[in-house]
């Protein structure tokens, strides 16, 4: 966990090469983890961070359509990340954390 954000960890198998980019794999994710704490991105505590060899996969819901093009974008810019999967959705029901305030008559 990095902050109030969830790291997931990826099956790295059990042979000597998948056990030395198993630590590799882990410092990926807190550095991506760490660049969208780092630039304030909006609801992390709903987003998962998995590398595997270069290969970012993040998980989770996000707010809007910006906050989605924000996490890929800031993933794409830390080093070490060879391919993105986005596997992010839009949450098209927080929008309905706007409340309604009545006008009185």
């Amino acid at each position: 966990m990095v902050g109030n954000c969830v790291v997931q960890e990826s099956d790295a198998g059990n042979s000597v090469a998948a056990g030395a980019n198993h630590g590799a794999d882990r410092d990926l994710e807190r550095r991506v983890m760490n660049y969208l704490v780092g630039r304030h991105v909006p609801s992390l505590r709903q987003i998962a961070v998995e590398a595997d060899g270069g290969t970012v996969t993040m998980r989770g819901r996000v707010y809007s359509f910006h906050h989605k093009q924000l996490c890929i974008n800031c993933c794409t810019r830390v080093a070490g990340v060879v391919r993105l999967v986005d596997e992010l959705t839009v949450d098209t029901a927080s929008d309905a954390r706007v409340v309604a305030i009545p006008i009185p008559s």
